[in-house]
């Protein structure tokens, strides 16, 4: 255990390095998504609070708790785009010494950190760059630890309120949460009703921001003809995102799972192979965000997709290969929850499945959301660890 600690300790402050050394080589002007963030950060900046008409009028579809905060940090650094970025790598290492903790149990430790810093969205650009996730996941996983660990509900469902009010997207955490206490209370005659209370907190601490919004998920202050995939027009269901976010899942699971996923191979489940090969059939996942209907998304979004298009026709064995890993995979938690009682993490994971294939679109990017849970479950499952909540 010390050697995996200290292993887990040498990738953290490795990358914590690597990032600070890379930031003195990165130009002095914006890159990719900055672009989208800077002029509301200056805007943001202005003075220390914003005011209700700036909050109303925010011209992004993110919430506004990530501008404000680094339009504070831009202000004490006169907005040094190398300052800036060095704070946000500050908050990157925080978001993976708390990952650190979350993961402090098990032998792989080292492992589990490994793959999400090496994760190419975590790796490259939310973490050097100065994109919105890394604030919202230090909230989210503040909640998840305050959750599991301390099993202080209510400051749990607090911090998962500043993360929705940093990413929208991340109210599937407390969902989550909502949806496994109504399981225990259905379940088990001790009163989980508190709980349930104080995990809604989060929804209830939204809604001041979603009536300022006119009711809306965003300010809906930035035109017509921009961030259109984030508005409700989007809303409708894709097949072949469906099967490319269970693809992503089950990659990530496989190197603490691999055991298991060398048995799945050998001895399929018949069942699922069926599904795997009619779910492929019906909606190949592959250029998934093609022909968008309504706004856009960069080249970038799908890394796994990119990678598939490069493989020639090896792609019509390899996907249905994974989809059928990635349906075995949630069978496997599934089980591992439904055995312990303890269903929060299998439902983030379902509520995140839904989400990409209803509304997000397919990002890799938002995948850095319940990577930790997918690897936590993981090694979970390897080393038939109790599951606790």
């Amino acid at each position: 255990m010390k050697l995996e600690i200290k292993q887990s300790s040498w990738f953290i402050f490795g990358y914590f390095v690597l990032a600070l050394i890379a930031n003195f080589f990165l130009p002095d002007q914006l890159i990719w998504d900055e672009n989208l963030f800077f002029s509301e950060i200056n805007r943001y900046g202005d003075e220390y609070f914003p005011t209700f008409q700036e909050i109303k009028s925010l011209q992004s579809p993110m919430g506004p708790l990530y501008f404000i905060v680094y339009g504070l940090i831009g202000k004490i650094t006169s907005f040094s785009l190398f300052w800036m970025r060095c704070v946000h790598i500050v908050f990157a290492l925080i978001l993976l010494l708390m990952l650190n903790r979350f993961f402090y149990d098990f032998r792989q430790k080292s492992l589990l950190i490994l793959l999400f810093i090496l994760n190419p969205y975590f790796f490259a650009l939310t973490a050097p760059l100065l994109y919105t996730d890394v604030l919202g996941l230090i909230f989210v996983y503040l909640g998840v630890l305050l959750y599991i660990e301390k099993k202080s509900q209510l400051l749990a469902g607090i911090s998962w309120a500043l993360a929705i009010y940093t990413r929208q997207l991340f109210v599937i955490i407390p969902l989550a949460a909502i949806l496994s206490d109504v399981i225990k209370i259905i379940d088990s005659d001790r009163g989980y009703w508190r709980n349930l209370i104080y995990h809604a907190v989060a929804l209830f601490l939204f809604l001041p921001i979603f009536i300022i919004w006119d009711f809306g998920l965003n300010s809906g202050s930035f035109g017509e003809n921009k961030f259109q995939e984030n508005t409700l027009k989007a809303f409708s269901f894709s097949l072949s995102c469906l099967n490319y976010s269970i693809i992503l899942i089950g990659l990530f699971a496989i190197p603490a799972l691999y055991r298991q996923f060398c048995e799945k191979f050998n001895k399929p489940d018949l069942k699922l192979v069926f599904l795997a090969i009619l779910f492929s059939v019906l909606a190949f996942p592959l250029n998934i965000n093609a022909d968008m209907k309504f706004g856009n998304l960069p080249d970038t979004a799908g890394l796994l997709d990119i990678a598939f298009n490069h493989i020639s026709l090896a792609k019509y064995i390899v996907i249905p290969a994974f989809l059928y890993w990635g349906m075995s995979f949630l069978k496997l938690i599934f089980m591992y929850c439904r055995r312990y009682q303890s269903y929060f993490m299998f439902f983030a994971v379902a509520l995140f499945l839904t989400l990409e294939s209803f509304y997000a679109y397919c990002w890799d990017k938002h995948f850095l959301l319940i990577t930790p849970f997918v690897l936590f479950l993981s090694a979970g499952i390897s080393e038939n660890r109790v599951l606790q909540e």
